[in-house]
């Protein structure tokens, strides 16, 4: 019964509405907005539960699409005019968006699963977008930047933030971090307890710490 519902819901866009709030009117934990600061949040179709939505700056943007399950995850905004889009039918568990900065960006694609991550973009005008049908395992981290600055003595700053993107179908092992300036070409896979410092290429398996490309022109699909 209850696969059933989610069929009807995934072809109905009415249904799929109408399930979606009573859904979020059981489960869905708490969000704190200021309201009169132009910020707007968008999740009508989408299902909540035990999760957290703050946002204090203005002007920002949180668009959650048809179909998502967020379970125990926080979505936070601390600037002003950034973004964050959730594509629709992405599942996530245990995760937490965070955008610290203003002008900040955070973009996932659609079909994209994740058990447990921490995804921030962390600093003014930084991006982080991941593509669609990503798979991502548990205890991740990605940042595009290092959380703190780091200077010269001359006051120069050793460590600006950078731009992340992951591409589609992208799967991504339990124990890894990815850090600022990384693009992860489309159809790889990141062995578990990884350290990515650098671009990964697309169809290959790369892990470990140093990093290292482990085989090439690789293939994959999700069973379940």
């Amino acid at each position: 019964m209850k696969d059933r519902i989610k069929n009807l819901c995934s072809n109905s866009i009415i249904l799929n509405y109408i399930v979606s709030f009573f859904y979020n009117l059981l489960f869905f934990n708490r969000k704190k907005v200021k309201r009169f600061k132009n910020n707007i949040i968008r999740y009508r179709t989408a299902y909540l539960k035990k999760t957290k939505i703050i946002i204090r700056g203005e002007n920002n943007k949180v668009y959650i699409g048809r179909g998502v399950r967020l379970n125990h995850c926080k979505i936070e905004i601390l600037g002003s005019n950034s973004s964050i889009i959730i594509g629709e039918k992405s599942r996530f568990r245990n995760t937490g968006f965070f955008e610290l900065g203003n002008n900040a960006f955070i973009s996932v694609g659609k079909l994209t699963q994740c058990e447990g991550a921490s995804i921030a973009s962390l600093e003014d005008d930084s991006k982080l977008t991941i593509g669609d049908n990503c798979m991502f395992s548990a205890d991740i981290d990605i940042r595009t930047s290092d959380s703190h600055p780091i200077y010269d003595l001359q006051g120069n700053r050793l460590n600006k933030c950078k731009n992340i993107v992951i591409g589609d179908n992208v799967w991504i092992g339990a124990h890894n971090i990815i850090l600022k300036g990384v693009t992860i070409g489309n159809g790889a896979i990141i062995a578990t307890g990884s350290l990515i410092t650098k671009d990964v290429e697309e169809r290959t398996i790369t892990g470990g710490n140093p990093q290292k490309v482990i085989k090439r022109d690789i293939t994959w699909r999700r069973e379940f």
